[in-house]
């Protein structure tokens, strides 16, 4: 059984914290680009920080900020594996596809593979970006004190801290 806290008595802080937690997906979006991924291995803790300050304190600011560690976790781990995996699967069909110009079928298969990398390219630029977006909207209802629950992740966060492995650890 989940977890349950109550937003009617929400503090000033708490709503900050669990606005801030979400928001860091930001700091881990734009120090991303601009650190060519560098910043990534520290940035994505941002939100694990503020739940262990805040997991004996409040719950809705561990819950959120838990979510929020989810969710990049999920955007940075899931785009880097999308670009690691699905580049070297690509980079492979590219290269049977060239080789296959020799029988003449590559005519069809060399255009055909060059948009399955163009589809690729843009399912690793909009994961990042939906983790940003989703993390906006959280931010954003978090600080004015209502819930804001990710589809699937606020579930299995929830299921984690029912379990209370996490209040353990």
């Amino acid at each position: 059984m989940p977890r349950s806290y109550s937003t009617m008595r929400l503090t000033d802080e708490e709503k900050l914290w669990a606005s801030i937690a979400h928001a860091s997906a930001w700091v881990t979006f734009i120090g991303g680009i601009v650190s060519a991924g560098v910043i990534l291995p520290v940035s994505v803790f941002i939100p694990l920080i503020i739940y262990f300050m805040f997991r004996k304190r409040s719950d809705y600011v561990a819950f959120h900020a838990l979510q929020a560690f989810v969710l990049q976790l999920v955007g940075t781990v899931g785009a880097f594996a999308l670009l690691t995996v699905g580049g070297l699967v690509w980079l492979i069909g590219m290269v049977i596809a060239i080789l296959a110009l020799v029988i003449i079928v590559g005519i069809v298969l060399v255009p055909l593979w060059g948009l399955v990398g163009i589809a690729l390219a843009i399912a690793v630029m909009v994961l990042p970006l939906a983790m940003a977006l989703y993390a906006t909207l959280a931010a954003i209802e978090t600080y004015n004190g209502r819930d804001y629950r990710y589809p699937r992740i606020a579930q299995w966060v929830d299921r984690q801290l029912a379990g209370s492995y996490l209040n353990v650890v």
